[in-house]
């Protein structure tokens, strides 16, 4: 671009002048330097410094043509850009339907088009392709020609253009035009201008405008040079320099540019927290200022605020995905408190649900909520998607629903979130544009569309001026500071590998000097930022890694000379730091407080957990620290348990002894099955039902009965004569003060004479001589035991039994005080330990008081039984009880109880 260069920005800022840069981090920077420079002067008030982006610059240019009445054109919006050329490529009979990715190429041809404009001769000049550049075999660039050309047509019969075009549509107007408000233009900060740029500026100039170019930047001062062991070290070495800086300065501006930045957002975030501010790692501090700022946007849909809302309108729309319903209902932007909607997730595990339709979404609501529920359930009933509207009708329910819902919630918003709402405002705005392109858009259509559209929108917040700035390179290569670190710049990344678009024929590329086209341009490029970089800053780091993925790596051959060898890095991080400083105190705390008389939670199940570790008592039924559940697909293990528990309730409340089945035949028994097949299916809701695919319950229908049978033929039909006397058998048992409220699955009369006990069981079922250790293994028998004979002491307790109730394994394990009642079980008169049946009453009497007095006395050490099978594997508590860690630490098994 031919210019006289023209004096310092800031100069330029305070004679009035408008300053145009090629990115708003600079135009941010220019302005609060200018702010600066007056307050140094000691003014008070002044006009504030004039400082615009070049795409903001356009529109300013366009803005003055279409008010002065010069133009009569549309400028489309980029969503309906975006729109029109998926419309495009989806439309091309080439193009098989679903052959291809569609998106990507439209977002490429997208892509090509602005190339096509920028580094152009202007105009469509891809009609000349077919004879200089395209070889016959060129299928990418032909495809790209028809689309551009009628891509073109759309937007001449609309008699609008797009931002890719903007700058040649001002430079056809400046041709006709002499006399603008800006007759002082400075460019500063610009590392090379298109073709495109360079026609409009000579256009500007041609019509009276004063465009100049900055001075290009002085080298100030030899960069250092620093070699660190990883990429990871890289940048820890760079935030501790930058922390250093500013507490040695606080007034300077430090920059941290990072190649790579965008694909290590998260990481350097992360890594920037715990370097310069981690005492803010603390909860409560999520909005306090930080002290730096990541020049770098993410997807707009990212931002917690945006993709609540995304969240709600697809929720309105049908259903989500367990993940996404998830996320959605712990986030604070929504009806109610979020502390009570995030329990939900657990729920659904639990019940094995993978998609939360709206109905369903108001039913667990409501279990927590209900004033919520009620609010979500009105904004649902007002809500209408079943059939097409204009994108105006679409934002006006969209609108309408979230407010309704209570979106973004009661707290006032600051900052980031604050900002991220008037952000979505404008990309609903933004959406009625569609209108233009297409009269009605389909329900799911019109959601696809918000949401592809909020993730392709670039958010990036306000910064909160901290003292570092965190950016890519090439954005810090405008940014002028006191100090600069440059990181990644390693010889396998620095220069970039070419990266040329598939749409436009390589050979014009490469003419043209395309981005990205050719290893030449790109070499060239590159040194053009790394000296820029270097002269940015009195004091200017260069480093790279020694190695990449793990392999070695050396330092870019951009910048010359000899590079150090790698430094050792001191790292300091908050992790390191807080244990470094841990005091370790030991204290003995194998006690919980003591519970009074009455009800205790987990009837027989409390019983066997402090058996198993009394800790892991403790933790399940007194603090109720569960394990998160483990996803399932389909129904879940307890809900397969309580349709068999129902449909052998069902089944025996009708039949009601041996005799009542053996009358029966198989056509009778078959309709019994099914009938109370029907009863147990019922026992879940119909929002549970509807929530798994269909087949779930066809398959479920048929295993039942199926299971069932298998069980009546094999255990129960071939048994002597006996009388189904109770099935779910509400009792309780008193030991030592405290009531264990226990149901017991089914009882028998026997013919000989006293009481059968049968505990169905759908999972693994042991053998009997497991059952009598030191401290008791499924002991819910036992339990089942003492409270029967608690209620009925009258009639003795003859026989108890697991009855296996799962499809191939079909079984009973358990013992009876005389075998010729129920040859299937084990003679207790044979067992010697404890020795036979009044001995095995006497051990469930002793050992299960003696673990109720353990309850009692809230004894809780962290003592697991070591065999056979170790509670810990099932447990999923270490995290709390740290037995684990303790071990590694070198604890003794007495420490480890005690801790």
């Amino acid at each position: 671009m031919m210019s006289t260069p023209a004096a310092d920005p800031l100069h330029a800022l305070a004679a009035g002048a408008l300053v145009v840069t090629p990115n708003r981090r600079l135009a941010r920077v220019l302005s609060a330097r200018h702010d600066a420079a007056m307050l140094r002067s000691g003014k008070t008030a002044w006009p504030a410094g004039r400082v615009l982006p070049w795409p903001a610059w356009l529109l300013h240019l366009w803005q003055e043509a279409h008010d002065a009445g010069r133009t009569t054109q549309r400028l489309v919006a980029p969503i309906e850009a975006r729109h029109l050329w998926r419309q495009i490529v989806d439309d091309d009979p080439a193009l098989p339907p679903g052959t291809i990715d569609a998106r990507g190429f439209a977002d490429l041809a997208r892509e090509a088009w602005a190339l096509v404009h920028a580094w152009g001769a202007g105009g469509p000049s891809w009609r000349a392709w077919r004879d200089t550049w395209l070889a016959p075999a060129a299928s990418d660039p032909h495809a790209f020609i028809a689309w551009a050309e009628r891509y073109r047509r759309e937007l001449d019969s609309r008699r609008a253009f797009d931002d890719a075009t903007l700058a040649d549509v001002l430079a056809e107007d400046a041709g006709h035009h002499e006399g603008y408000r800006d007759n002082a233009v400075l460019l500063a900060g610009f590392l090379e201008f298109t073709p495109q740029q360079d026609r409009l500026c000579t256009a500007l100039r041609g019509a009276g405008m004063d465009v100049a170019v900055a001075a290009e930047p002085a080298a100030r001062a030899m960069a250092s040079r620093v070699v660190a062991p990883t990429p990871r070290d890289e940048i820890v070495l760079a935030l501790q320099w930058a922390r250093e800086r500013a507490l040695r300065t606080p007034d300077a501006t430090i920059v941290i540019a990072i190649d790579g930045l965008a694909a290590r957002r998260d990481e350097v975030r992360s890594l920037a927290e715990d370097v310069l501010c981690p005492e803010l790692q603390r909860p409560g501090n999520a909005a306090a200022r930080r002290p730096y700022d990541i020049s770098l946007g993410a997807p707009l849909a990212d931002a917690p605020i945006v993709a609540a809302a995304l969240g709600w309108i697809g929720l309105a729309h049908g259903a989500l995905d367990r993940a996404v319903a998830a996320a959605l209902f712990r986030s604070p932007y929504g009806p109610g408190r979020w502390v009570a909607r995030a329990g939900l997730e657990r729920d659904w595990l639990e019940r094995g649900e993978e998609t939360i339709t709206a109905r369903h979404a108001v039913a667990s609501l409501a279990t927590v909520d209900a004033t919520a529920a009620q609010r979500l359930a009105d904004a649902m009933a007002a809500f209408d998607c079943s059939r097409p509207r204009s994108a105006r009708a679409w934002v006006t329910q969209w609108r309408d629903f979230l407010d309704r819902c209570g979106w973004p919630g009661e707290a006032s918003l600051a900052g980031a979130a604050y900002e991220a709402r008037d952000a979505f405002g404008r990309l609903l705005d933004a959406f009625v544009r569609l209108d233009a392109l297409t009269a009605r858009l389909p329900p799911g259509e019109a959601l696809a569309l918000l949401v592809d559209q909020a993730g392709s929108t670039v958010f990036q917040p306000q910064g909160q001026g901290g003292p570092v700035l965190l950016m890519g390179l090439i954005e810090a290569a405008s940014v002028p500071c006191d100090a600069l670190w440059v990181a990644g710049l390693s010889g396998q990344h620095w220069p970039p590998a070419p990266q040329p678009n598939p749409l436009l024929p390589l050979p014009w590329q490469r003419e043209h000097e395309v981005p990205r086209a050719s290893a030449a341009r790109e070499r060239a490029f590159a040194s053009r930022i790394t000296a820029r970089l270097m002269a940015n800053a009195p004091e200017v780091v260069l480093s790279a890694p020694a190695t990449l993925a793990h392999a070695p790596a050396r330092p870019t051959a951009l910048v010359s000379g000899a590079w150090p060898a790698p430094v050792a890095l001191q790292d300091d991080g908050s992790a390191r730091r807080i244990a470094a400083a841990r005091a370790v105190e030991t204290r003995l705390d194998a006690q919980a407080p003591a519970l009074p008389p009455g009800a205790v939670r987990g009837g027989s199940g409390v019983i066997e957990a402090q058996s198993d570790c009394p800790f892991m008592a403790l933790a399940r039924y007194r603090l109720r620290a569960d394990p998160w559940p483990t996803p399932v697909t389909g129904l879940a293990p307890h809900e397969r348990g309580q349709l068999v528990h129902a449909l052998m309730a069902a089944f025996w409340r009708a039949v009601g002894s041996h005799d009542g089945l053996v009358a029966l035949d198989a056509d009778a028994l078959h309709a019994r099955l099914q009938a109370a097949t029907r009863t147990a299916l019922s026992t879940l809701d119909a929002a549970r039902w509807a929530s798994l695919p269909p087949a779930v319950a066809s398959i479920e229908r048929e295993r039942l009965p199926a299971v069932a049978a298998a069980w009546i033929e094999e255990v129960e039909r071939p048994r002597p004569g006996f009388t189904v006397e109770r099935t779910e058998v509400k009792a309780g048992v008193e030991l030592h003060g405290l009531v264990f409220r226990l149901t017991l699955d089914r009882v028998d009369a026997l013919a000989g004479g006293g009481l059968a006990i049968i505990d169905y069981k759908t999972g693994k079922v042991e053998s009997v001589k497991s059952w009598f250790a030191s401290r008791p293994r499924f002991p819910q028998l036992g339990m089942y035991w003492l409270a029967l004979e608690a209620q009925t002491p009258s009639t003795p307790v003859r026989a108890v039994a697991y009855g296996s109730v799962k499809a191939g394994d079909i079984g009973l394990v358990g013992f009876a005080e005389d075998v010729a009642q129920w040859p299937a079980l084990a003679d207790a008169t044979r067992l010697a330990n404890p020795p036979g049946w009044a001995g095995i009453a006497q051990y469930y009497a002793q050992h299960l008081s003696a673990l109720a007095a353990e309850i009692r006395d809230g004894v809780a050490s962290v003592t697991p039984r070591e065999r056979p099978h170790r509670p810990c594997e099932r447990c999923a508590r270490q995290s709390l009880c740290r037995i684990d860690a303790a071990r590694e630490g070198g604890w003794s098994d007495d420490e480890v109880a005690d801790d």
